[in-house]
């Protein structure tokens, strides 16, 4: 007969690999379900960086088996009065701060957002709660009581009827053209912008489609070899939205890229002509 494989928990922190706080994470989750298998996404996210946070969750959820259980540490707000919270997004379970950190998966698939629940600190299974751990001292346990089936979500604390979000940009179409701006910087420098094939699929993309940011003219290509060494590119990432890079080098340092830079899209390779001004009148007296 075949076993039931073993729960699969995922992180994402900015907790780096410099210090003991991940590995702590790591010992507290074994410590309630030694047959636990953890994964990590990263934590490397910035520090405090909910909206990076948000972006990295989103786009690797529906990776993981279902059933994956998400320990999110990005809080800034850590020890304030902002709750703690545990829920369903479609088939995986998330644990983290309700402080906007699944505000990406909310504005991915709103109908895959299920109930979430306070999570009190006095259900932590932990013998101490620090005012500034909340990692290792209520996520961590908390998740590995979960997965070890001690423990049930709904019996964590009450229902969430305040899920904090905060606004995801989107891109604005106009006749021949899509304005948009970038969300995320990945390790390579490359910048990921909000502009999905969704909308490239309604224009008719030509060979000299380009891309502008910062006054930077980008060409649009497939993939990095169709671009020279050292030189500028954007494409379809593997994301399904538009991104700049630099082939063989670092985009957002080359080009001074940073998130939320406005950028514009020309999918026939020409700037739309703008309305021409109405005439000045001059005053009689002045002509």
């Amino acid at each position: 007969m075949r076993k039931t494989p073993p729960p699969l928990i995922a992180l994402i922190t900015d907790f780096g690999s410099k210090d003991w706080y991940a590995g702590s994470m790591v010992g507290m989750i074994y410590k309630h379900c030694p047959e636990a298998r953890v994964e990590t996404i990263t934590h490397n996210i910035p520090p405090g960086d909910i909206r990076s946070a948000s972006y990295v969750l989103a786009s690797c959820i529906d990776d993981f088996p279902a059933s994956t259980i998400f320990i999110c540490v990005v809080d800034p707000g850590v020890g304030t009065d902002r709750k703690a919270m545990m829920g369903r997004i479609g088939n995986q379970t998330v644990i983290c701060p309700n402080n906007g950190l699944i505000s990406d998966c909310i504005h991915h698939d709103a109908q895959s957002i299920g109930k979430f629940y306070e999570v009190l600190p006095e259900n932590s299974p932990s013998d101490f709660i620090s005012a500034t751990f909340h990692g290792r001292d209520i996520f961590a346990p908390v998740a590995g009581k979960v997965a070890a089936g001690k423990m049930k979500v709904e019996e964590l604390g009450p229902l969430m009827t305040d899920i904090l979000q905060f606004e995801i940009p989107k891109p604005e179409i106009h006749k021949g053209a899509i304005s948009g701006s970038v969300r995320y910087i990945d390790v390579f420098g490359n910048a990921i912008t909000n502009i999905s094939g969704a909308e490239l699929s309604l224009f008719s993309i030509r060979a000299t489609a380009y891309l502008t940011i910062m006054d930077i003219r980008i060409p649009l290509r497939t993939t990095f070899g169709e671009s020279q060494p050292g030189k500028p590119l954007t494409y379809i990432g593997s994301n399904g939205f538009l991104e700049i890079a630099v082939n063989g080098g670092n985009g957002a340092t080359q080009l001074g890229i940073k998130t939320g830079e406005s950028l514009k899209f020309f999918p026939d390779g020409k700037e739309p002509l703008l309305p021409p001004k109405p005439p000045v009148r001059l005053n009689p007296t002045e002509s």
